[in-house]
């Protein structure tokens, strides 16, 4: 072959080694960019959301060998349970201990009502609405052991519970050791749910608290705007009011005592029911877009059942409380009530209503999260697990155990106007007040029980 074909041939075959090799780079650039692009948009930012709380729960869950034996010399912890009244016999106790009972709860202990046990006890709970007078305690389960811890239960908020249960908190110092409360300062935090990341992180609990939740949503055109549920009609929040002046504008159905629309009973946490098989609940999720998850007090971190039932469904819930719901539910699954007027929360669902590629934008994260629903059964769950833990008998006793409803009246309400003026709401705003005849408030600073006197 001439040299200068030869030559020529091998200019030829490196100039198209040289073009593929550019084109792979190319490639290979544009796919650097593309695909983290790509992974972006499949994982959004509010991925990043983490439920402490569940990762606490999950946490406690791993089963571990005591370091120590319990009183009865076994290496489970027995509590007795102080409850009188309806509380024993109208099904709380029952349901409440049930899973506990059934050794469903991810770390087992003992619970007993019998009183006589309390000397070989290793803890005593005491319901806040059994409780009479320390002295009339005292006289019924008998002389302290001071290695004993005796733990409040309270369900409810400051404000209903002084009302209609007990006596005034201020009676109770020096009285517990550790709280089983919804706050977050609580030793014990009563959780009505969380929110879970679909995959391992659901794996972490046990079976029975993992309910796959419905993801998609169905017949979007042909469902109604919204549904609420409520049957405490002087609910100090002023829900109601703010119901009301909300159906001025837009079509919200409203079921229970307070409303003209009927469906089953009442559904509290002390009653033992399951959401996936609740037909008033099966009805609202298969029926509306949205569900107005209305609290009964705006006290700080208290967010109830009403939450998390509906969550098992796709719909979008409009929340009103007290708590920083950002850490209880990713960013964009949600409408804040506490921010709008409710003629602006009316233009903003009846836009959404008009914009279903708007509103799936608030089902988005269910792709990747599923709610988890405690429910009354499983409850006091929390409290086994917390029994197992050394640290849980250290000696402690709460000294000042607050009059909250006290410092309600007077340091820690503000008006609801000038809420919405503080979060830079804007819009007018009547004066209108609430179902009780109040203004319309909201709680605003920390109650700390067993700190010491401040609000914010």
């Amino acid at each position: 072959m001439d040299p200068r074909i030869a030559s020529l041939f091998r200019l030829k075959w490196l100039a198209v080694t040289l073009l593929i090799w550019g084109l792979c780079c190319v490639y290979k650039l544009q796919n650097a960019i593309i695909i983290p692009k790509m992974i972006q948009e499949e994982y959004p930012d509010f991925t990043k959301f983490v439920d402490k709380w569940y990762r606490r729960a999950a946490s406690w869950t791993t089963p571990w060998t005591p370091t120590v034996r319990f009183k009865s010399g076994e290496d489970v912890p027995t509590v007795v349970v102080y409850v009188t009244g309806n509380l024993a016999v109208n099904g709380w106790y029952s349901n409440h201990m049930q899973d506990i009972v059934d050794g469903k709860c991810p770390l087992p202990c003992k619970v007993t009502k019998d009183l006589s046990q309390v000397d070989k006890a290793d803890a005593v709970l005491i319901h806040m609405r059994s409780l009479t007078t320390p002295t009339d305690i005292l006289k019924k389960l008998g002389p302290r052991d001071p290695s004993q811890p005796w733990i409040m239960l309270e369900m409810e908020t400051e404000l209903l519970a002084n009302s209609v249960h007990h006596t005034k908190y201020s009676t109770l110092d020096n009285f517990f050791n550790r709280t089983m409360y919804y706050r977050q300062d609580a030793d014990i935090r009563l959780l009505h749910g969380f929110i879970v990341k679909r995959g391992p992180d659901a794996s972490l609990l046990p079976p029975m608290w993992r309910r796959p939740s419905q993801v998609r949503q169905d017949n979007f055109n042909s469902r109604k705007l919204a549904v609420a549920f409520i049957s405490h009609c002087k609910a100090s929040s002023g829900r109601l009011t703010y119901v009301w002046e909300l159906q001025k504008h837009v079509q919200v159905h409203l079921y229970g005592k307070c409303g003209n629309l009927k469906c089953g009973k009442s559904l509290y946490v002390d009653h033992n029911y399951h959401i996936e098989y609740e037909k008033c609940l099966r009805m609202a999720g298969n029926n509306y877009l949205f569900f107005l998850a209305f609290e009964n007090a705006l006290c700080e971190d208290y967010v109830t059942e009403k939450l998390y039932n509906l969550l098992f469904y796709p719909l979008v819930p409009v929340v009103m409380g007290a708590a920083d719901y950002s850490t209880l539910l990713p960013p964009h699954s949600y409408i804040n009530a506490m921010q709008y007027t409710p003629q602006q929360l009316a233009l903003k669902l009846t836009h959404l209503s008009k914009h279903p590629q708007e509103y799936a934008k608030y089902l988005e994260w269910r792709k990747y999260y599923q709610p988890s629903t405690v429910g009354g059964n499983r409850v006091l769950c929390d409290l086994c697990v917390r029994l197992h833990q050394p640290d849980f008998y250290k000696h402690n006793v709460i000294e000042n155990f607050r009059d909250c409803q006290g410092q309600f009246g007077h340091t820690n309400l503000v008006p609801i106007v000038e809420y919405w003026v503080t979060m830079g709401v804007n819009g007018h705003m009547e004066n209108w007040t609430s179902a009780g005849g109040s203004p319309l408030r909201v709680a605003r600073g920390s109650l700390q029980i067993g700190q010491k006197n401040q609000v914010d």
